[in-house]
């Protein structure tokens, strides 16, 4: 089980959010608009774990210690944002859990969360998940 952190805002004032994985890997969402290349870095250098935060219609960004990585924005038509940190979340850790970069998982992430966004509540239907095709059959 992982120690209790401190916030966000006691490490760098940060006004944003955060998920903490079971693998110590940090999830944060950027709504602050404080310089998330800044924030990762820094929450990086006191955790040593890797970092995602999502930027909205900007996409996200990674950093894993060494690199930062940008992940495009997917287009879509916005229709209702629950669920969409969870689904980005989950995807990240998804695409890690099969081997993915980093880098990979972010930008499958931001597929994943653009297909939740555009729908209406926090569930994809059937036919919207699977044409996503991330089933492992």
């Amino acid at each position: 089980m992982p120690k209790v952190l401190p916030t966000i805002q006691e490490w760098y004032g940060y006004e944003g959010n955060f998920k903490l994985t079971e693998q110590s890997r940090i999830v944060v969402n950027d709504a602050a608009g404080v310089d998330a290349e800044e924030a990762a870095k820094e929450i990086f250098r006191r955790t040593g774990s890797p970092v995602v935060i999502t930027l909205g219609e900007k996409g996200s960004l990674a950093y894993d210690g060494k690199e930062i990585f940008f992940a495009p924005p997917v287009k879509t038509s916005v229709v209702d944002t629950i669920g969409a940190g969870d689904a980005h979340a989950g995807a990240v850790m998804l695409g890690l859990s099969r081997g993915m970069t980093l880098a990979d998982a972010a930008a499958l992430a931001n597929r994943v969360c653009a297909k939740v966004v555009e729908t209406e509540g926090a569930t994809l239907s059937d036919e919207d998940f699977a044409a996503l095709g991330l089933r492992e059959d």
